[in-house]
């Protein structure tokens, strides 16, 4: 296989889609890129053909700005959804990786992440540094103990970068993808309601939502002067960290009281979040307990929960609002 020195693996992957075709557009750093493409993209091509795109031809390759953009065309006639995201583009930054010549030596570590009960338990896979194993570098995925995916993106020198990926626990739907640079969310971001049905978008580079909410039914209190309503809005009160990070803060530090467990004690705490027009969050407080135990350990979790909230808009002003999280305790 032809060898070239990608300072860089991909610093960028985007998949559009119609109803006849996909185009995987890649773009890489390349020290010295070649004149041509008649020998970096039939690797690409094969690659992408054993990746489950079966008519795959190369389009054209361009270089400007340091960069070299390779497009690729799959005609395959039917409709790809955002799964064929989650089966290609982590094997082709495997391929970057595999054919990164320059790049510096990389290391596989499995951790396992323990938790009571053990189904609660994660795996990490990734890959980092061989001199600093503490420098994530590479793909980077996260499973539930039974192996099912629940995300997976690309570390660049510790820092999250390209396309990372949510996944739904139960129907292993991506639930949320998008686009970090140097640790930061970038560009537009789609979270999902359920498989292949987009629930919002949610522009990072202007911090605004990006088009409509699926489901404007709903109704939620807000603080208008001294008056509390309840009402319709275009753009409620928004937790942009996602289901699967409220999950995973519930994994991480929910510890259910011996006693609770001993008395066989459990049900849902609805925990509110005041959410204010600047987007800061209030400490949890409970709307609705069942008992003290779990009322304490259900605010004590989510204290721990990520502050990335967007406040909710009213009239084309963002106002105080409640949101609502319900947090279950079930013994097994």
């Amino acid at each position: 296989m032809n060898q070239y020195d990608f300072d860089l693996a991909p610093t960028f992957v985007m998949i559009k889609q119609s109803p006849l075709n996909i185009c995987i557009n890649i773009r890489l750093s390349i020290s010295n890129p070649p004149q041509n493409s008649s020998k970096v993209v039939p690797v690409l091509s094969a690659f992408a053909r054993r990746s489950g795109l079966r008519r795959t031809k190369y389009a054209r390759m361009a270089a400007t700005n340091g960069h070299t953009t390779i497009y690729l065309y799959s005609a395959k006639p039917m409709q790809y959804t955002a799964h064929t995201m989650k089966k290609i583009f982590p094997a082709f930054l495997l391929l970057f990786i595999g054919i990164n010549a320059s790049a510096q030596t990389t290391v596989t570590i499995t951790n396992r992440i323990r938790h009571k009960p053990k189904s609660q338990s994660v795996i990490e896979k990734y890959q980092s540094l061989k001199s600093d194993k503490t420098i994530k570098h590479g793909l980077y995925q996260r499973f539930t103990n039974n192996m099912r995916l629940l995300e997976s993106g690309y570390y660049n020198q510790g820092k999250k970068d390209s396309v990372w990926i949510q996944y739904n626990n139960w129907n292993q739907f991506p639930e949320i993808t998008g686009q970090y640079k140097n640790d930061k969310k970038v560009g537009i971001w789609t979270y999902y309601k359920e498989k292949d049905t987009v629930e919002f978008q949610y522009d990072f580079d202007n911090n605004k939502l990006s088009g409509t909410i699926s489901d404007t039914a709903k109704e939620y209190q807000v603080l208008i002067g001294t008056d509390t309503i309840v009402t319709n809005l275009a753009q409620p009160p928004l937790y942009l960290g996602g289901k699967s990070t409220i999950q995973k803060t519930l994994v991480d530090n929910v510890n259910y009281p011996n006693e609770a467990r001993e008395n066989n004690i459990q049900g849902r705490v609805l925990v509110a979040f005041t959410i204010m027009p600047d987007g800061q969050a209030s400490a949890p407080w409970i709307m609705r307990g069942i008992h003290p135990l779990l009322d304490k350990e259900a605010l004590r979790a989510l204290a721990h929960l990520p502050a990335l909230w967007s406040p909710a808009i009213y009239k084309g002003q963002p106002v105080t609002s409640i949101y609502i999280l319900p947090v279950i305790f079930h013994l097994e």
